[in-house]
Parts: structure tokens; C-alpha cells; sequence
């Protein structure tokens, strides 16, 4: 695997021909700052982006609208539906549905004993979310927003602090933080497998253009 940046990572997120990351250019005990660098599939350069730039790839091209309807638009996570209406999840696990015009459609809670998710995929109609608090992995149905499926949160759940799941195909790829793993869910009978392993513990996966990357505290990692 490959270093690709390094430095105080909050996030990544996808763009066209590319990836945005979000890292921390200062902190202090009440506070911090943030940057945005873009690294282009196409040039392979790494660049300053300005905060508008990231906006518009997290929340699309009427970003200012979805940016008013939401709490923090840098701490939130999206979701785009394939009805191209976007779920937006708040820090403190308040969910809100979003219509192509920004309107806000619906707004719940999907926390778990008193805990927020730390992470959203969509798999179907059933919504997937990560309980690092708790070591578990829920399915709900998206349409009720019921709790139809539980993986982990006993005492020896293999599910040890998720902090993020990434669907691709029939596969979920969560990140363990607790074992320094990533590891693979079969979306149809449930099994669980190593995807692979590291040295840290790693806090995010995405795909992007046929590219896997893998995000710790301090680095991007391209994977091969």
C-alpha cells in the first residue's frame, strides 16, 4: 500500500476524478481548523480546494440550499438515495431526508442506548449504521425505519468499535477499528472475513473510480 497524504485526517470524500480530504490545519482544546486537499485521478497532483469545492461534492450542485438545512455541514455525513434525495446524518445521530430541492421530507433519530451511528451505507432498501460504543453493526428498513437485523454487541462480538461501512456489490467493508482490521460482510448470509489487516487502526474505506483507499488518524492509504 501507498502513502498518498499524511497528516491530521478527519475525512475523505469522493468527487469526480478524485478524492477530497479533510484534515486538520490547527487544533486547539476548544476548536479546530480545517483544510481541503484534492488529490485528481488525472494528474495524480495534490492541490488546495476552497471550502465551496468540497460542499459541492458532498451535497451536490445546490449546495448553499442543503448547506442552511443542516446542523454542521463539515461534521454531518451524506447519503444519496437512488431517488437522488439525500440523507443527511447529524453528529448527534439525528437523521434527516432530504428532497432534490434541499425541502427537508422527514427528520428522525437512529441512535442505539443512547448512542449515534458513526456511519451510513445503503445496501437495497435496508440502511446499514455503525455503533463503535456498542461493537455493533444494525440494519434498518429504510422505508420504516425499523431495526430488522443486528450483527455483534455481545461479549465476544467480532464487531470491535466500527467506525465506518462501505458497500460495494453484495459486500459491506467495515473498518474495526478494535482489531486494526478491515473486515468483509457478506450481504447475503452474513459472514463475516478479514479484508485486510494494518498496523493502525483504520477509520475509513472507500472506493473511487476503481481506487481503494483506506483512512487512518494520520494517513491516506492507497491499497493495491
Amino acid at each position: 500500500m501507498t502513502t498518498v497524504f499524511e497528516g491530521d485526517i478527519l475525512h475523505v470524500i469522493p468527487m469526480e476524478k478524485g478524492i477530497i480530504i479533510t484534515y486538520c490545519e490547527d487544533r486547539s482544546s476548544t476548536q479546530i481548523t480545517a483544510a481541503f486537499k484534492m488529490i485528481s485521478f488525472e494528474t495524480g497532483k495534490v492541490t488546495n480546494v476552497a471550502k465551496n469545492i468540497y460542499q459541492l461534492s458532498k451535497f451536490g450542485s445546490d449546495y448553499k440550499s442543503f448547506c442552511t438545512q443542516v446542523d454542521n455541514y463539515f461534521t454531518c455525513k451524506t447519503l444519496p438515495l437512488p431517488s437522488e434525495k439525500l440523507m443527511v446524518m447529524e453528529l448527534n445521530g439525528t437523521l434527516k431526508l432530504l428532497d432534490t430541492d434541499s425541502t427537508l421530507l422527514w427528520t428522525g433519530s437512529l441512535t442505539y442506548k443512547n448512542a449515534p451511528p458513526s456511519s451510513l451505507a445503503l445496501f437495497e432498501n435496508k440502511l446499514w449504521a455503525c455503533y463503535p460504543e456498542h461493537n455493533v453493526l444494525i440494519r434498518y428498513n429504510i422505508n420504516t425505519m425499523r431495526e430488522e437485523l443486528r450483527i455483534g454487541g455481545g461479549a465476544n462480538s467480532p464487531i470491535m468499535q466500527p467506525t465506518d461501512i462501505y458497500i460495494k456489490g453484495n459486500y459491506g467493508y467495515v473498518c474495526n477499528t478494535g482489531t486494526m482490521q478491515i473486515l468483509r460482510l457478506n450481504l447475503t448470509d452474513y459472514t463475516l472475513s478479514v479484508f485486510k489487516e494494518f498496523t493502525k487502526p483504520v477509520k475509513q474505506y472507500l472506493e473511487v473510480d476503481g481506487y481503494r483507499f483506506a483512512v487512518t488518524e494520520d494517513s491516506v492509504l492507497l491499497l493495491p
